[in-house]
C-alpha cells in the first residue's frame, strides 16, 4: 500500500529536534537563523503511522542551492530545457475525477528561481523525496518562464514508504515564510504532462490534514470534495473546501513490488 501524504520529512540534523518542539521553541530556534524560515516547518510534521494520509505537511522553499527536502535518496541536477525541461501541455487521460476538456487556468506564471504566481496563489516551488532520486533537486537558478518539471526514480521498498514530490506553496511572498490561503471557489484546475505515465497523486495540505486524488496527468478540474484523506482507496475524510491551504503538490507514490520511474511537468495549476 502506498501513502497519500509523505510519512516523514527530513532536513539537516540541526532541525530534527524541532519535530517535537512547541511553536514557541520552534520560533526561538528559527529566529537565530532567519534563513531557515524557508526550510520545512518540521514541528508541523505529524508523527503519522504508515498508511495515514491525514497529517498536515508544511514544506517551504529551501534557500537557493539548498537542494531537495530529502529523508531518503538523493536528487541530482538537471538543466532546464533538457529532458524533463520545458514541454508543451499533454492531453493525456485523467485517471482521477475531473474533466479532460480544456479549462481556464488563470494567470499562471513561473518566475525566476521557481517562484510561482497563479491568480491569488503565490509561493516557491520545491521538491521532496523519501527513498527516491529526483532531478532537479531544487529550482534555484530556474529561468523565468520555464515549465516546472522533474524526473527520477522512486525506489522499491517493502514498507511502500517511498515517494517523490513536486510542490508549490500558495500563500507565500518571496521573502516570508509560509502563509495559508483560504479557498473561495469550488476547486482547482490543472494541466500536467506525465511523460513516463507513472501514477500520480494531486494533493493539498490543509490545516485539517492532507487530501488528494489519483491522476495520470492531462488537464482537468477537481472539486474540493473530490479530495480524500485516504486517497489510495477514498475511504477517509473529504476535504471541506473551507479549511486554509498551505500548498499544492504532485506526488509519485512508491511501490513494494517495483521501482517507479517518473518524468512529469506542471504546465499550470490554479484555483477555480
Amino acid at each position: 500500500m502506498v501513502v497519500c501524504s509523505p510519512i516523514r520529512v527530513g532536513w539537516e540534523g540541526r532541525f530534527r529536534s524541532l519535530l517535537s518542539a512547541s511553536p514557541e521553541a520552534e520560533e526561538a530556534a528559527l529566529s537565530k537563523n532567519p534563513r531557515s524560515r524557508h526550510l520545512p516547518t518540521l514541528a508541523a510534521v505529524a508523527a503519522a503511522t504508515l498508511g495515514s494520509c491525514g497529517s498536515r505537511t508544511e514544506m517551504l522553499h529551501p534557500p537557493p542551492g539548498a537542494g531537495a527536502l530529502n529523508s531518503g535518496g538523493a536528487g541530482g541536477t538537471k538543466a532546464p530545457g533538457g529532458s524533463g525541461g520545458q514541454r508543451s501541455a499533454s492531453s493525456g487521460a485523467d485517471e482521477g475525477a475531473g474533466s479532460s476538456a480544456p479549462v481556464d487556468y488563470g494567470p499562471y506564471t513561473v518566475n525566476a528561481d521557481g517562484f510561482v504566481t497563479s491568480g491569488p496563489w503565490q509561493g516557491w516551488a520545491w521538491t521532496s523525496t523519501d527513498n527516491s532520486a529526483i532531478s532537479p533537486s531544487s529550482f534555484s537558478g530556474w529561468p523565468a518562464g520555464a515549465t516546472l518539471c522533474v524526473q527520477g526514480t522512486v525506489a522499491r521498498v517493502s514498507s511502500a514508504n517511498s515517494y517523490a514530490i513536486l510542490g508549490i506553496n500558495i500563500g507565500q511572498s518571496r521573502d516570508d515564510g509560509e502563509r495559508d490561503w483560504t479557498p473561495t471557489g469550488p476547486g482547482l484546475a490543472y494541466n500536467i504532462t506525465n511523460t513516463a505515465n507513472s501514477p500520480l497523486r494531486l494533493q493539498v495540505a490543509a490545516t485539517t490534514g492532507v487530501f488528494g486524488t489519483a491522476i495520470r496527468g492531462g488537464q482537468g478540474k477537481l472539486d474540493w470534495n473530490e479530495l480524500n484523506s485516504r486517497c489510495w482507496d477514498n475511504s477517509g475524510s473529504i476535504y471541506d473546501g473551507h479549511s486554509p491551504l498551505n500548498n499544492v503538490m504532485v506526488l509519485v507514490p512508491g511501490s513494494d513490488t517495483d521501482s517507479v520511474i517518473f518524468d512529469f511537468c506542471i504546465n499550470s495549476i490554479a484555483p477555480l
